[in-house]
């Protein structure tokens, strides 16, 4: 049969093309961008090539904020059909690309071959080639078509794969956003954050810079406020779309007293360590929400004394949540 053929002449150089680029193990998923253009209203539709490719895995590998995108679209050559396979990492790149044709406007065979083409790219030490590939004969020749039948593989010509498998190239990635949080003043504390960080395949190592607003609290007369002025170092581990993060941070507490008698007004020194969890959800090539939330133990703590009262000591943990949006540079 046609499948037999099909399977045999262009399994093992679609895994070869694809299999550099995705590494075994934890499921794998893409954005899917299928498209029938004209002259091939008679493939099937995006639904069935869906689970065509589940079926053929073992799982639903399409996910709409996937980082990785597959675009599959087959549309009328000459007398007969082509499939063209290409898929994207996050930043658009080509990693891969694939072309597969047929004499003739038939399109079942064609689409078996699309599947398993997109099954092998997402997954292709999972994805397994079907039972009924045929044999190839002893002389280590391929597999013969049947009498009658044209072999889509045989015309199919592979574009070749982008660049040589050297790992995701460096980019950069410009944040900004709105920062809140709970210990580094008397109350709750809103502030703004803006940064950039150097990125590699699974690694960032970023600098940040962080202004809360004065955050008071009020006294029997008057009112005790902090507010900060630092600075981050922000090394990470990524894996996909969030990250995991340690944290360094310096610079300058302001503390003040209002409304009270000798009330005074300090600039004292901040540092701390701690971690961060982040997430970055793509809403374009270049730009994804960015989510972190940090915790941190300060080195340096302050006690506000009011009429040799303390009235606030600065607790062990600080704890921020923050929100903005993430440029990314290649």
């Amino acid at each position: 049969m046609l499948g037999k053929a099909l399977s045999a002449g262009f399994g093992l150089a679609t895994l070869l093309l694809f299999g550099t680029h995705v590494l075994a193990g934890a499921p794998r998923f893409v954005r899917l961008d299928y498209e029938r253009q004209a002259g091939a209203a008679s493939c099937p539709e995006e639904a069935v090539i869906r689970a065509g490719v589940a079926a053929r895995l073992g799982y639903e590998p399409f996910r709409e904020r996937a980082r990785d995108r597959l675009r599959a679209t087959i549309r009328q050559a000459g007398q007969g059909l082509e499939a063209s396979i290409e898929l994207f990492d996050a930043r658009g790149n080509l990693k891969a690309a694939r072309r597969l044709t047929s004499r003739n406007r038939e399109c079942s065979e064609l689409a078996s071959s699309v599947e398993l083409a997109i099954a092998i790219a997402i997954d292709p030490m999972g994805s397994p080639v079907p039972a009924e590939v045929a044999a190839a004969p002893e002389g280590g020749g391929a597999a013969a078509p049947a009498p009658g039948r044209q072999a889509a593989a045989d015309e199919s010509q592979a574009l070749g794969p982008g660049p040589a498998p050297e790992g995701r190239p460096l980019s950069w990635r410009a944040q900004v956003g709105a920062v809140g949080g709970w210990g580094a003043a008397p109350s709750f504390g809103i502030g703004f954050a803006a940064g950039g960080a150097l990125e590699g395949e699974r690694w960032s190592v970023g600098i940040e810079g962080r202004v809360d607003l004065p955050s008071a609290m009020s006294l029997r007369v008057g009112e005790a406020s902090a507010g900060l002025l630092v600075a981050s170092l922000v090394p990470c581990l990524r894996l996909g779309a969030a990250s995991a993060c340690a944290l360094a941070t310096g610079g300058a507490r302001q503390v003040a007293g209002d409304g009270l008698d000798h009330a005074r007004h300090a600039t004292v020194p901040y540092l701390a360590f701690g971690g961060r969890l982040a997430a970055a959800l793509p809403v374009s090539q270049r730009a994804a929400l960015a989510l972190h939330g940090d915790i941190s133990a300060p080195v340096t703590k302050i006690r506000l004394k009011v009429d040799d009262e303390v009235v606030w000591t600065s607790p062990a943990v600080a704890v921020a949540l923050g929100l903005g949006i993430a440029l990314a540079f290649p």
